[in-house]
């Protein structure tokens, strides 16, 4: 805790001299009780133990001293982070120090200093949402968003869910928001996982040695321990910020966030149970608990609008695809504590690839279709708008790209032969930067006669089902194996560079448009399982008159 432990330290503890602490009460002269509000929020603070024999307290100039002392014993011991709890505690006991406040902040920039030197910084900070806590942090950016998991609370499940996404969308705006851990095992596991999976915060759990769901777990973790993280932090959607979710009888919660190529919504069914705060409790409605209808869009999604047109939808807990628009919806039905999780992929023209009506063919990438978050798979997806890429210009237009590699960069002493070219490597990014040339400069306009292929790039990282979007088959998928470092966290980005030489990956087209393509199991090393894949499509004018339009 912040303040050493909960009710603070013992100030006759043997070592504890040197720290020179003190008794200190919340409520002193002339105030001998908390504050109207704080016991309306609260109101067993007012038999709260530190009112009536005060808190052992370790003045502001030695509190440095104290948390260095602990926590390199800590590192000592071996342990690498800390939850650092109770800090709202420390925002009452500011008399004759300057007031809460200044006190919070000596407190708060104390801890931070000895976690950042002893511990990484690796920090979870809880009850911390007073503003004298939240608008101190300098060195640490983790804060507990919610009240605790409650395991053996069946009616706090729901409103767990409901607190930590509205408390998000103001608290994430200035820390990381985290959700707290949850059991796997567990009646309510499914409706945390979800929650987890949408809410871009870190994802562990509290299951008991041999007590887990590995097929939940499975849908939220790779073999090599990573996870499926959105870029932000979840918070409700539009059509949700001023609807009661868990009393009005109809709203279903969404939840959007952003990943590196696509969005994710979840959808919950939270109606039911919630906190009332006259009899300080959980309360529970008669009756069963209605079902409802979550009706997500595309634009549920911020600035997913702009985009494009039209997008794929995929739904985890119908296992279906949908092609809608922006204000178009997917209906989901959820029971008492159901919950999905949707993915939302912008479709990319094929520009030059035709299907058999003669219509611009379309593309997504949409991810993992059994990870619940599994569009955040996508790292990066990249359409070669030429029908000339970078890879076709190097592997098939070598004498055209020696010639306009040599005019570019005449210092590189550049002369490529056929026979030479496949093993020459070119540090494209390097040259394009030193020379301020566009990388479309390499493979222009004339070069378009000598190549009818377009191709789509995609970084991923994953095992299994990989499904993609096309109203068009392709030729053929390729496969490289990402080159990236060995932190879990390192993700595979295209690369400029000339590739080796590539697999080729089975994949099927069914009438739907659904792409699936199978990617290899990974293995338990940090950074298996990612891939650039290159898709590849014909040009030809004659081309679409063979591929199937799929139904939309």
């Amino acid at each position: 805790a912040l303040t050493g432990y909960w009710l603070g330290v013992d100030v006759n503890s043997p070592g504890m001299e040197g720290y020179k602490p003190i008794v200190q009460y919340p409520c002193i002269p002339p105030h001998y009780d908390y504050t109207p509000s704080i016991l309306y929020s609260e109101p067993t603070m007012a038999w709260n133990p530190s009112a009536f024999v005060g808190l052992g307290m370790i003045p502001p100039e030695n509190i440095e001293d104290f948390f260095s002392n602990l926590h390199s014993s800590l590192k000592t011991a071996g342990i690498d982070g800390v939850k650092c709890d109770a800090q709202a505690a420390i925002t009452m006991l500011g008399a004759g120090f300057g007031g809460g406040p200044k006190i919070t902040r000596a407190y708060v920039h104390a801890m931070e200093k000895s976690v950042k030197e002893n511990l990484a910084g690796n920090c979870i900070n809880c009850m911390c949402h007073p503003t004298e806590n939240i608008y101190s942090y300098r060195d640490t950016v983790i804060a507990r968003a919610s009240d605790d998991f409650y395991p053996r609370e069946p009616a706090s499940h729901t409103v767990h869910v409901v607190n930590v996404v509205y408390n998000s969308l103001f608290l994430g705006e200035i820390v990381h928001p985290d959700w707290d851990m949850f059991q796997s095992e567990h009646p309510a596991a499914f409706l945390h996982g979800a929650a987890r999976a949408v809410g871009g915060c870190a994802i562990y759990t509290s299951d008991r040695p041999d007590v887990h769901d590995f097929s939940l777990l499975k849908k939220l973790v790779f073999p090599d321990g990573s996870v499926l993280r959105s870029q932000q932090h979840g918070r409700p959607t539009r059509d949700c910020l001023f609807t009661d979710v868990c009393r009005d009888g109809e709203t279903a919660l969404k939840v959007w966030n952003r990943n590196p190529v696509n969005g994710v919504v979840g959808a919950f069914n939270l109606q039911g149970p919630y906190w009332d705060r006259k009899v300080r409790n959980f309360h529970v409605p008669e009756g069963e608990t209605p079902t409802v209808v979550a009706r997500v869009k595309p634009s549920d999604v911020e600035g997913m609008a702009q985009q494009g047109s039209k997008f794929a939808v995929w739904s985890h807990k119908q296992q279906s695809l949908k092609i809608l628009s922006e204000s178009e919806s997917l209906d989901i039905t959820l029971g008492s504590k159901e919950a999905d999780v949707v993915a939302v992929s912008a479709l990319l023209p094929l520009t030059g690839v035709k299907d058999n009506n003669g219509e611009e063919a379309m593309f997504s990438a949409i991810g993992l279709p059994h990870m619940l978050n599994g569009g955040a798979a996508i790292r990066e997806c990249k359409v070669d708008v030429s029908p000339v890429g970078i890879q076709a210009l190097l592997n098939n237009l070598q004498e055209v790209f020696a010639v306009n590699a040599s005019k570019l960069f005449p210092e590189e002493g550049l002369s490529f032969d056929k026979s030479s070219l496949a093993s020459t490597k070119l540090d494209l990014e390097r040259l394009i930067a030193k020379e301020k040339v566009a990388l479309s400069d390499l493979y222009s306009s004339p070069l378009q006669t000598r190549d009818d292929k377009l191709r789509v790039a995609i970084a991923v990282k994953g095992e299994g089902s990989l499904l993609l979007y096309s109203s068009v088959k392709p030729e053929k998928v390729e496969a490289r194996k990402a080159e990236v470092g060995r932190k879990s966290s390192s993700l595979p980005k295209l690369s400029k560079t000339v590739p080796e030489e590539p697999e080729t990956f089975e994949f099927e087209h069914r009438d739907n448009g659904e792409l699936e393509v199978v990617l290899p199991a990974m293995s338990s090393e940090e950074g298996s399982g990612q891939w650039l894949l290159t898709l590849i499509w014909d040009c030809s004018s004659e081309a679409g008159a063979d591929a199937d339009r799929p139904a939309t």
